[in-house]
């Protein structure tokens, strides 16, 4: 009996202890605020494809606390199931020995070598360094042609400013056009979406998703993990935001604003 609980994952003994409790994950929404997705994707172990790990540790305290379960003791599975993955991530296959032990006499194998292998390593990085001198030169001209031929309405400039954001690219769209908001996914993830104020989405966003939000002055978005989203602001690619979880990043006709909270 004490095996099959250790055997038990964490998903199932959060589905075990809501039946107990008789309630329905809508239920759970209504009195916690936790996404009746969210809720499934715990209680199925699936909560490392669409959020970090302190958002995930945040939910589970907060769940088992509504279920009366000890939170620490889940947390702590957590942390150790964590370790072991990593563990088993690191684990390298050490290499097999070879069997050496043979009549070949390698002076000769290697004398030979010595004759033939440095002129074709010579010919080899000469062109290697003749291909990396034409991608250059390629590129510098790809450069100075789309410098002639950029629109000034769609060049978006990308910097770092200290004192009221963490990151910034610059548009300028006209203050009279609406901003429409396209979004596209690369993978399943935790997204909120504020037009103008308000609330228009709050939930996970499904892999190759693709939605489009208006707003007349602002949008505001919160992400459990940017590199799965990629931005468009009226016709303007922005690409994704950033890695990981990104709070405040705002959009107006000025461009993408990554505030400091």
């Amino acid at each position: 009996m004490a095996e099959e609980k250790q055997a038990e994952s964490i998903g199932a003994k959060l589905h075990k202890a809501r039946l107990k409790k008789r309630v329905s994950v809508e239920q759970v929404y209504k009195d916690i605020k936790i996404h009746p997705k969210l809720v499934t994707a715990l209680e199925e172990d699936r909560y490392d494809d669409f959020l970090s790990p302190t958002y995930i540790k945040a939910f589970l305290k907060n769940y088992c606390r509504y279920l009366e379960i000890d939170a620490n003791r889940i947390l702590a599975d957590y942390d150790s199931a964590r370790t072991e993955s990593k563990k088993t991530e690191a684990f390298v296959r050490p290499p097999e020995k070879i069997d050496i032990t043979t009549n070949v006499s390698w002076a000769k194998y290697i004398a030979a070598a010595k004759k033939w292998l440095l002129p074709v390593l010579s010919g080899i990085i000469a062109l290697f360094l003749c291909l990396y001198i034409i991608s250059l030169a390629s590129k510098a001209v790809k450069k100075i042609k789309g410098a002639n031929t950029a629109s000034p309405k769609t060049e978006i400039k990308e910097q770092l400013d200290k004192k009221s954001s963490l990151y910034l690219k610059a548009l300028s769209i006209p203050k009279e056009q609406p901003l429409p908001l396209a979004i596209k996914t690369k993978n399943d993830v935790w997204l909120e979406v504020k037009s103008d104020g308000k609330t228009v989405f709050k939930s996970i966003l499904k892999k190759g998703s693709r939605e489009t939000y208006k707003a007349r002055e602002r949008f505001q978005l919160w992400t459990g993990k940017g590199e799965f989203l990629d931005l468009n602001l009226n016709g303007n690619p922005l690409g994704s935001p950033g890695d990981g979880v990104i709070k405040n990043i705002i959009l107006t006709h000025e461009g993408l604003n990554i505030e400091k909270l």
